[in-house]
């Protein structure tokens, strides 16, 4: 029998999946996330709810559960956390790896500090286990330029705890740990990879900076893309190219994005309900071969009176990460991350 390896955790840090922008040049952001203001010193906490669906549709899109894992595994719902901070770059919490980082360097004074924090529940039956429980856990941290420093990363960490499902003539489900640490510099970066039990791996890559972000900031970038209306039968445009770094993946990879479609979506954040005007956008490698199923993202496209001051800014309003088998490809479905609440301090 063909075995299927099932990775159930939306990896979304981690797994590549593009900005207005020509690749070879520097990138080009908006300040979306202020509501077009300079980046000035605050944090900003950002909360949402995780929840499993088995049947996702909207637009072209659909990632609906295949009949085969019907009784396979289910989920809690779960948490996704981002807490943005703008720092001075001599801030106490810059690695000290970074010493002497000619990026950080050159840049005047502020930066950019971004921590997530991914945790969701899974449950699998299979042979003589009913329910076994199983904690996904994705953390981030990632320092980078602001938009007039094209969100040039300088450094990336990330430090995942994710099961593995091999189903075949018997099902087994290993716990797999993983770290990465990624430090950049004006023509190069070096990525670090310890994967279980095994020794570290170094390896650079050759590449100038400003060139490329980093996956531990891509949502947040998304949010800063300048991105043209759909337009057409087809509801969408052609897809704009932003080339992207993964541990995964070590070379920077193309990723396509593409804005098409958008209404408003009803959601509750910090206790009131909004109808929140969105852009509906899909992201993936922009490779015909390994591509996966695109990524998509509800973003804050228009003011909402008495939400974030009035301001638009750019919040992500909803995420789908599709599921699938490994192999396979079948679809299993998708986690949709649904705002909860947004507080500046």
């Amino acid at each position: 029998m063909k075995k299927i390896i099932i990775t159930i955790i939306a990896i979304c840090m981690i797994a590549l999946t593009g900005c207005s922008c020509v690749p070879e040049n520097s990138l080009s952001f908006t300040n979306a996330w202020n509501g077009g203001n300079d980046a000035t010193a605050m944090t900003e906490t950002t909360t949402y709810k995780v929840t499993y669906s088995d049947n996702f549709t909207v637009g072209n899109y659909s990632f609906k559960k295949g009949d085969g894992l019907t009784n396979f595994f289910r989920y809690d719902q779960g948490t996704y956390t981002e807490t943005l901070k703008v720092i001075n770059k001599s801030d106490s919490s810059i690695p000290a790896e970074l010493e002497n980082n000619d990026i950080l360097l050159d840049i005047e004074s502020t930066v950019l500090y971004l921590h997530t924090e991914f945790s969701i529940n899974v449950y699998y039956t299979y042979a003589d286990k009913t329910d076994e429980l199983h904690e996904e856990k994705i953390i981030t941290d990632v320092f980078f330029g602001t938009a007039s420093a094209s969100f040039t990363p300088i450094y990336a960490k990330s430090v995942s705890k994710h099961t593995l499902a091999i189903k075949g003539e018997s099902i087994s489900i290993n716990t797999i740990n993983t770290e990465y640490v990624s430090i950049f510099s004006k023509n190069s970066y070096k990525i670090t990879s310890k994967i279980g039990d095994n020794e570290p791996n170094e390896k650079t890559y050759e590449k100038g900076y400003k060139k490329y972000v980093d996956n531990t900031e891509l949502l947040f970038a998304i949010r800063n893309m300048t991105l043209t209306a759909p337009t057409g039968e087809q509801g969408q445009t052609q897809a704009s190219t932003l080339p992207t770094v993964s541990p995964v993946y070590g070379d920077a990879q193309d990723l396509a994005i593409t804005h098409f479609d958008g209404a408003n979506e009803i959601v509750t954040v910090n206790g009131t309900e909004y109808s929140i005007p969105c852009k509906y956008v899909s992201m993936g490698l922009s490779t015909t071969s390994n591509s996966g199923r695109a990524q998509l993202l509800f973003i804050q496209n228009e003011k909402v009176e008495n939400l974030f001051g009035g301001e638009n800014r750019s919040v992500m309003v909803k995420y789908v990460y599709p599921l699938m088998t490994y192999g396979s490809f079948d679809s299993m479905g998708a986690l949709i991350y649904t705002l909860e609440s947004v507080v500046r301090a």
